[in-house]
């Protein structure tokens, strides 16, 4: 690829100031089976290179079938109140309007339990138009 064909694409997608990097555990792989029990963001600064703000919650859960894999203890995961659980998720909510883009690790995975109510236990607002 030459430079030129470079700027060429870049000026078809500018470059975001402010990204939202985003990350969920779960305690399953379905979405029909599962919850997210913990979510985590970070809005970084593109143009300075560095973390604005980021905030990182656990959400209500009976137990965590995938704690082998997360490491997420059940215990507190039921000690976690729906009012504290709406808090933390209209935090990520505001702090997600802040972004022009959302990224993830494994987008594809994330991105299905938001906007999603399929076990009645997880509804996590849609990002963005993230649908």
């Amino acid at each position: 690829m030459t430079q030129n064909s470079f700027v060429s694409s870049n000026a078809q997608f500018p470059t975001p100031d402010q990204v939202l990097i985003l990350d969920t555990e779960t305690t399953d792989l379905d979405v029909k089976t599962g919850q997210v029990i913990e979510l985590g963001a970070i809005l970084y600064s593109v143009k300075h290179q560095t973390t604005i703000e980021q905030y990182s919650t656990l959400l209500p859960a009976q137990n965590n079938p995938a704690e082998h894999i997360n490491r997420i203890k059940p215990a507190p995961l039921m000690e976690i109140t729906e009012e504290q659980a709406a808090e933390s998720v209209r935090l990520i909510t505001e702090i997600a309007k802040k972004a022009q883009v959302i990224v993830a690790h494994n987008a594809e995975f994330d991105q299905k339990w938001f906007g999603s109510s399929n076990n009645g236990k997880s509804l996590l607002p849609v990002l963005l138009n993230s649908k």
